[in-house]
């Protein structure tokens, strides 16, 4: 019994329908700096520890950026920007995007290095 038209092309539909129900994964994105996955993992991974993560993550992260004179990774350039709101946050100019966590955190810093200002400023 060979199949017709419309039950392969329900057959296909069917198929397709249920791999991108499998495939689809919840992903944030919108027009903000902080509307997408890269901003709300960097920003997951310095609320985790901040004090650890702006010695490490924040600097590395602009110097990364800022110096870069070749192909730059989408994720790279998020970092950095995200990262030049929490040195600006620092700096006494929050975002009001930023979490209340890296705000608070913020607000008790002295202001960040020259060198580290400075990359934030070339971003």
């Amino acid at each position: 019994m060979g199949w017709t038209m419309t039950t392969r092309r329900n057959w296909l539909l069917t198929l397709f329908g249920a791999l991108a129900t499998s495939m689809a994964v919840a992903g944030a994105w919108g027009t903000g700096l902080l509307e997408n996955d890269d901003a709300l993992d960097f920003l997951d991974m310095f609320v985790e520890n901040p004090d650890a993560r702006y010695a490490d993550l924040v600097p590395n992260s602009l110097g990364e950026v800022a110096y870069n004179d070749g192909y730059l990774y989408s994720s790279d350039a998020t970092f950095a920007l995200v990262a030049a709101e929490i040195v600006a946050a620092m700096n006494g100019n929050p975002s009001d995007d930023l979490p209340p966590e890296v705000l608070a955190w913020a607000k008790n810093q002295d202001k960040p290095d020259d060198l580290t200002f400075i990359r934030a400023r070339k971003i």
